[in-house]
């Protein structure tokens, strides 16, 4: 997991499984938590040297701290993130890679 915020590009993180999938119940995330203080203004992906095992779909969700807690729904899109009626993530944006990384 060191690789995985150490700025380095030469460096990477790979998954354990090698097809991952929500809609398959196989999803993979990143959590990462930063102190209130602290004003985050960017978060950025590089999947550079990936060897054609580049993502498809990446999405960022935003919240605050106990908002969404850790659950199946991390892996798998038939299961949501909070229960009905109960304030879920800030802010999710997602963006598919299709045609925009090339080996």
């Amino acid at each position: 997991v060191a690789n995985i915020n150490d700025a380095d590009d030469q460096t990477s993180w790979l998954t354990r499984g090698l097809e991952l999938s929500r809609d398959k119940g196989t999803g993979a995330w990143i959590h990462l938590s930063f102190d209130p203080a602290l004003t985050v203004s960017c978060v950025r992906v590089a999947q550079g040297n990936c060897s054609g095992s580049y993502a498809r779909d990446l999405c960022a969700h935003r919240g605050t701290a106990g908002r969404v807690e850790r659950s199946v729904a991390f892996q798998s899109s038939s299961h949501g993130f909070v229960e009905p009626g109960k304030a879920g993530f800030v802010q999710v944006g997602c963006k598919s890679t299709t045609g925009l990384v090339t080996d």
